[in-house]
């Protein structure tokens, strides 16, 4: 069976074209170079630290992001003094949410005030990685290398992963007030009750769960380390990196 950080992996890119961090709440770092292995970011070192510049800007929208699994999820809000037989460690008296899973592995994220940190000029960040290719010069640039090109941070961010078809996770307001999402730091959430639940972050400030990276393109067949004849031309950057997608994760051919 196929580890649930691999499974969350590749969920969430095929979804939001995003890759998740591992565990979710690693902090990740804009122009941060490293290698990923079964869909875990490993740090190397940093483009600063190879003296590659870079321009980072900032998405000026905060926006809310919210994925479920298409199947296998259910989530239920009441107000204190609604009645809900799903409810168990909740009371009557209390606010609160529910979230049941019917599928292992079953995913729910949701972002608040989500703000995108990326590399403002990425064609010339190509271009300085390629120059290295061409070198051959492997303390600068190594071919199962990633260089993250962009970093999603959230003002509260809230996941969790099923770790069986029958997955519960029930959670307490500290108001009366049903809350209005699972991200709502205002309601006060903390866990009353779970049972085989995975992986859980509640409403959490300051996480890094997104991010976008590139990396040579597994089918890039340039080998600049053996004699090329002396027509022969320097491939284009766009031609050599790609999005470090889950597909490539298995080390290089």
């Amino acid at each position: 069976m196929t580890d649930i950080h691999q499974r969350y992996t590749r969920e969430i890119y095929d979804n939001l074209r995003y890759r998740p961090t591992w565990l979710p709440g690693t902090p990740i770092q804009l122009g941060s170079v490293g290698i990923i292995e079964s869909g875990i970011f490993r740090p190397v070192t940093s483009l600063e630290r190879l003296n590659v510049a870079f321009e980072a800007v900032t998405d000026a929208s905060r926006d809310a992001i919210s994925y479920n699994s298409k199947t296998g999820v259910s989530i239920t809000f009441k107000a204190a003094g609604d009645s809900n037989p799903g409810f168990e460690a909740i009371t009557k008296a209390s606010a609160g949410a529910l979230i049941e899973f019917s599928r292992h592995g079953a995913i729910v994220l949701q972002l608040q005030g989500a703000a995108s940190h990326r590399i403002a000029d990425q064609p010339a960040l190509y271009k300085a990685l390629l120059r290295a290719i061409v070198l051959g010069d492997e303390d600068q640039w190594q071919r199962n290398w990633v260089a993250i090109t962009e970093v999603v941070q959230a003002e509260s961010a809230t996941i969790v992963i099923s770790g069986s078809a029958d997955s519960k996770l029930e959670l307490k307001a500290s108001g009366s007030a049903a809350p209005a999402s699972l991200v709502d730091a205002s309601a006060g959430l903390s866990v009353a009750r779970e049972s085989q639940v995975s992986t859980r972050i509640i409403a959490e400030s300051g996480l890094t769960p997104l991010y976008r990276g590139v990396r040579v393109r597994r089918g890039f067949l340039w080998l600049f380390d053996e004699v090329q004849p002396a027509s022969a031309l320097t491939p284009e950057a766009a031609a050599v990196f790609g999005d470090a997608a889950p597909e490539d994760d298995s080390p290089p051919l």
